[in-house]
């Protein structure tokens, strides 16, 4: 479970990384879409809520 996990967080480190120009292009769209910074946040939330469920059934075995 731990190895999912880092592979979670890899990857999502490597897609911020990899992508410097996304301010310049969230200026361009002006609304049309989500900003990446609420998507980014959405996913790490969304992968923290993971990360709890799992830990807490470890405590349950």
């Amino acid at each position: 479970m731990g190895d999912a996990r880092r592979v979670a967080q890899r990857q999502a480190l490597n897609s911020r990384v990899s992508k410097p120009s996304l301010p310049a292009n969230e200026a361009k769209s002006n609304g049309t879409r989500e900003p990446l910074g609420s998507s980014v946040v959405r996913v790490l939330s969304w992968v923290h809520a993971v990360q709890r469920v799992i830990s807490f059934r470890q405590l349950l075995d």
